[in-house]
């Protein structure tokens, strides 16, 4: 059975309203751009060949159907003397996700330590709060819910290149995890939206 090491790098765009529905301008794109194109990105590829087993006890006629079985139906188009089928499935899964470089914008035209000022940071750390607190719930949810998405999609037997499932399985758990981000992105962007029109 093949066996690999897969590590998820979910680029996780967790979007926040940090302020009052900011308009975004050239200026903090390109300062974002800046945090983007200075910050290195943390590669890890781990990996495993397994173990590598014969089975000589298939005939050329048995061989054919697990072809046919590992290629939706696909009728060999030769004699089949000879077939690789691996097993695929995660040991180790890592989750890479949060938020980078928060800035909070105070008017420059409120003094320093004034009332004022001080009530306008003081509203935008709880935006900030906020939005740690809905990334630290779906941080917990994902370390819930991963385990019984891996089960749900298995192992996967096939004969394709380990590239191809890798891509497989990546898609199928991004996709769900992905489901639960965006659920958890919405109950924080209304929690966001209720300190602004409080």
């Amino acid at each position: 059975m093949k066996k690999f090491e897969k590590h998820i790098f979910l680029l996780s765009m967790l979007i926040f309203p940090l302020c009052a529905k900011a308009e975004v301008t050239p200026f903090m794109q390109r300062r974002c751009d800046d945090f983007f194109s200075s910050s290195p990105i943390d590669v890890e590829i781990n990996y495993d060949y397994g173990e590598l087993e014969y089975d000589t006890s298939k005939s050329t006629e048995e061989m054919a159907k697990l072809f046919s079985a590992h290629n939706s139906g696909r009728i060999p188009e030769n004699t089949v003397n000879g077939l690789t089928v691996q097993c695929y499935y995660p040991s180790k899964i890592t989750v890479d996700t949060g938020f980078k470089d928060t800035t909070i914008y105070i008017a420059n035209r409120l003094k320093s330590g004034s009332c004022r000022f001080e009530l306008t940071k003081r509203h935008e750390q709880t935006h900030l709060a906020l939005g740690k607190a809905g990334l630290d719930a779906q941080i917990a949810l994902i370390r819930k819910m991963l385990p019984a998405i891996v089960k749900k999609h298995g192992a996967i037997v096939s004969e394709e290149s380990k590239d191809v499932v890798e891509q497989e399985l990546f898609d199928a758990y991004n996709n769900e995890i992905n489901q639960l981000r965006q659920m958890m992105n919405d109950a924080t962007n209304a929690e966001q939206q209720k300190l602004d029109t409080a």
